[in-house]
C-alpha cells in the first residue's frame, strides 16, 4: 500500500504513522518458517533418539543426548514462533492506524477544499436586505463546517500519535515490545561471556594477524640471541611472553569457536618449550661455565706439573709452578673465549645444538675431557642441549616457512581473506 507523502493538510511535515506492514509481515513469515524448520528438526531428533540399532558407544551416547538437545532447540522454536506472532499483530495494528490516518488526511483535504469553496461563495445581494443576510450566513456556516471537519481530522491524528508521541501508536509499540519480551522469557539466556565471544569472533582477522606477527618474532629473537649472546636470557624471556600472549589469544578464539583444541595444544606446547628453553639455557650455561673452569684447571695443573718435573732447583719450584699455571690458565682462557665467540659456535648452538657444540669443543681443549668436574656436568648439559636444540631448530624452520607463506599470500592479495575466513565455526 502506497502511503501519502504530503500531510500539509493536517499541518504535518511527514507521515504521523510511518512503517511498512507488508515488510513486517514478510519478516514474520521468515520467522515462522524458521520456527517450522526447528520444529521439524526437533521431531527428527526425537525420532532418532528412540530409533533401534544404536549398538556403538557413540550411537548410544547420541540416543541419550538427543532428547536433551531436542528440548533445548524446541525453546528456540518457541522464540521464533512468538516473534512471528508479535510481528503479525504489530503489522495488523499498524495497518489499522494507517487507514485511520489516511482517512483523516482525506477528510482534512476535503475540508480544505470545502473551506476554499465556502470563502468563495458570493454575497451579491442588495446591502441591508434579507437576501444579503442569508448569503452571509450561508457562507459563514460553510466556513465553520469546513473548519470543524479539519479540527475533527486533526483530532483523529492526535488520538493516534498523541500530542508529543504516544497515543494509540505508542500503545501498539508497547504491546509489541511486551510480546517480544514474553517470547524471549525462557531459559535461553545470553551469558556475560557471549558479548566477549562475539567481539573475538568479529575481530578474528585482527587477532590472527597479531598472532602471525608474534610468531614471526620468534626467528628474529633467535637471530638476535646469536648476534648478542649476552642478551640471550632476556630474549628468551621475551619469547616466553610472546608465546603466552599467543596462547591466550588462541584460547579466546577457541571459546568463540574460531580455533580448535589442536590449535590450543600447539600453542601450549610452544609455551611449555619456551619455559623448557629458559631452564635449559640456564642449565647449559652452568654446564659450560663448569666445563670451562674444569678444563682450565686441568690443563693449567698439568702444565704446572710438567714445568717442575725437570731439573728445577727446590727454591724455584713454587715460582715455576705458579708461573706455568698462570700462563696456561691465560692461554686456555683465550681458547675458551675464542670458542664462545666463534660464529660457528653461535650459529650451530643457536640454531641446532642448543649449547652442545660449545660443551664438546671445550672438553676437547684438555686431555681426558677436562677433569672430573667437566665429566660430572657433561651428561646434564648435553641432555638439556638435546632437549632445547632440535626443537628450536624445527620451530625456527617452521616459523620461517610460515612467514614466507604469509608473504606469498600478502603478495597475492589473499592474506586478509585467509585471516578473516571462518575455519572452525561461528557464533
Amino acid at each position: 500500500m502506497t502511503r501519502p507523502s504530503d500531510w500539509s493538510a493536517l499541518d504535518l511535515a511527514s507521515d504521523p504513522v510511518p512503517g511498512r506492514p507488508d515488510d513486517i509481515r514478510a519478516t514474520a513469515t521468515d520467522a515462522r518458517g524458521t520456527a517450522q524448520l526447528i520444529e521439524s528438526q526437533v521431531a527428527d531428533l526425537r525420532r532418532l533418539g528412540t530409533a533401534e540399532g544404536w549398538d556403538a558407544d557413540s550411537g548410544r551416547t547420541f540416543a541419550t543426548d538427543a532428547p536433551v538437545l531436542a528440548d533445548a532447540i524446541a525453546r528456540a522454536q518457541a522464540r521464533y514462533a512468538g516473534l512471528a506472532a508479535a510481528l503479525d499483530a504489530y503489522a495488523t495494528g499498524l495497518e489499522g492506524l494507517q487507514r485511520r490516518a489516511d482517512a483523516a488526511l482525506a477528510d482534512a483535504e476535503a475540508a480544505a477544499v470545502a473551506g476554499r469553496r465556502a470563502r468563495a461563495l458570493p454575497v451579491d445581494a442588495t446591502p441591508g436586505t434579507v437576501e444579503e443576510a442569508d448569503q452571509i450566513e450561508t457562507r459563514e456556516r460553510a466556513i465553520a463546517a469546513s473548519s470543524s471537519d479539519h479540527d475533527d481530522a486533526l483530532g483523529v491524528v492526535r488520538q493516534l500519535v498523541g500530542s508529543g508521541g504516544g497515543g494509540e501508536l505508542g500503545l501498539l509499540d508497547d504491546a509489541f515490545v511486551a510480546a517480544l519480551v514474553a517470547a524471549g522469557d525462557d531459559e535461553l539466556k545470553d551469558s556475560w561471556l557471549d558479548p566477549a565471544k562475539q567481539f573475538v569472533h568479529e575481530n578474528r582477522g585482527v587477532i590472527n594477524v597479531v598472532k602471525d606477527v608474534l610468531k614471526a618474532l620468534g626467528p628474529v629473537l633467535t637471530v638476535a640471541a646469536i648476534v648478542f649472546p649476552a642478551a640471550a636470557p632476556a630474549l628468551l624471556a621475551v619469547g616466553l611472553a610472546l608465546a603466552a600472549v599467543t596462547l591466550l589469544l588462541t584460547l579466546a578464539q577457541a571459546v568463540a569457536g574460531d580455533a580448535t583444541v589442536g590449535d590450543v595444544l600447539a600453542d601450549l606446547v610452544d609455551v611449555g618449550m619456551a619455559v623448557v628453553g629458559i631452564s635449559g639455557a640456564r642449565a647449559v650455561a652452568t654446564a659450560v661455565a663448569a666445563t670451562r673452569k674444569s678444563v682450565v684447571t686441568s690443563r693449567s695443573m698439568a702444565a704446572a706439573r710438567k714445568a717442575v718435573s725437570g731439573r728445577v732447583p727446590a727454591r724455584k719450584v713454587d715460582a715455576a709452578f705458579r708461573s706455568a699455571r698462570v700462563a696456561e690458565e691465560a692461554k686456555v682462557g683465550r681458547l675458551a673465549d675464542a670458542i664462545a665467540a666463534s660464529p660457528v659456535t653461535r650459529v650451530v648452538d643457536g640454531l641446532l645444538t642448543g649449547g652442545a657444540w660449545e660443551l664438546t669443543q671445550l672438553r676437547l681443549l684438555a686431555a681426558g675431557g677436562g677433569g672430573p668436574l667437566a665429566a660430572q656436568v657433561w651428561r646434564p648439559g648435553i641432555a638439556w642441549a638435546a632437549a632445547i636444540g632440535p626443537y628450536g631448530a624445527v620451530d625456527f624452520v617452521r616459523s620461517g616457512v610460515e612467514v614466507i607463506g604469509h608473504g606469498r599470500d600478502y603478495g597475492a592479495g589473499t592474506y586478509w581473506d585467509t585471516k578473516t575466513a571462518v575455519h572452525v565455526g561461528s557464533l
